[in-house]
């Protein structure tokens, strides 16, 4: 199988076209997601793998140009466990500072872990633990704006917890009302961040606060939460078996506008949020 990937040249926004790089896979990626430096992009696989696959050096060179090898291969793969759930690029992360080149993911009957960019070697672990002392998997996580901490909703109890980056210990862990369970996470700031469940509720928290959280509504009923992006005053969700990104004031907490796409499915069709 392959994937055509198009990218903007980088540099100047009056670049001529946009470049396309043919992706060879041995499995179709469940989503994709540009480094916050725009120099490479990870992707995971119902293969259990996640690949690193870097910009071809003509297209980050100055001027920029279109590679003479369209073909785009990974740089490298990292096998989880079982099945990949969630993953997201350190925010802060910037090529020229290998200190913050990472990843974090978490996936099936593993903790979420911080995997290094350049190699794919595990850093860090962040291990959530039940009433048993055992392992809890997680089914999302976030990164807060700053990169100082690492949000988790775990499988089971609608249980939210916040790690620290650096040290790897548990700053916040608490049970929600919120009916789940929690699919995604998306962070607003330090503090405040939003969570999606399969049942279609979207709430926004604050770990300053103990309360059950904002609802963010919509006249007709919402599917399953998918995926949560956030932008200036706004949090996008899209949802299990519908066409439409919804996009939510958080000042008004309603429904401010509405993009349509062909998402009508179950499965989760991602999608991203510039600027």
């Amino acid at each position: 199988a392959a994937a055509l990937i198009q990218h903007p040249t980088a540099g100047s926004m009056d670049a001529p076209a946009a470049a396309a790089l043919t992706y060879d896979l041995t499995t179709p990626p469940k989503g994709c997601s540009w480094a916050p430096d725009g120099t490479c992009l990870l992707t995971a696989g119902d293969d259990a793998r996640l690949r690193v696959l870097e910009l071809p050096a003509p297209m980050v060179a100055e001027p920029p140009a279109a590679p003479e090898n369209p073909v785009w291969r990974p740089t490298f793969e990292v096998k989880a466990c079982e099945c990949v759930y969630d993953y997201a690029w350190y925010p802060r992360l910037h090529s020229s500072q290998p200190s913050t080149c990472v990843f974090a993911a978490c996936a099936r009957a593993a903790p979420p872990a911080l995997y290094d960019a350049y190699d794919g070697r595990r850093r860090a672990s962040y291990v959530l633990r039940d009433a048993l002392d055992e392992p809890v998997p997680c089914l999302a996580l976030s990164f807060s704006p700053g990169g100082a901490t690492l949000r988790v909703a775990a499988q089971k109890r609608s249980r939210l917890a916040a790690f620290d980056v650096a040290t790897s210990q548990v700053v916040s862990d608490t049970a929600v009302a919120q009916r789940g369970p929690l699919a995604c996470l998306a962070c607003i700031d330090e503090h405040v961040f939003v969570a999606g469940g399969y049942s279609g509720q979207i709430r926004v928290y604050d770990d300053r606060e103990n309360d059950p959280g904002v609802a963010l509504k919509d006249s007709n009923k919402m599917g399953g939460v998918t995926r949560l992006r956030v932008s200036n005053d706004a949090v996008y969700a899209s949802h299990r078996g519908e066409d439409v990104v919804r996009g939510f004031d958080l000042r008004t907490r309603r429904v401010a506008s509405r993009c349509t796409r062909a998402g009508h499915a179950h499965q989760r069709f991602d999608f991203d949020v510039v600027g």
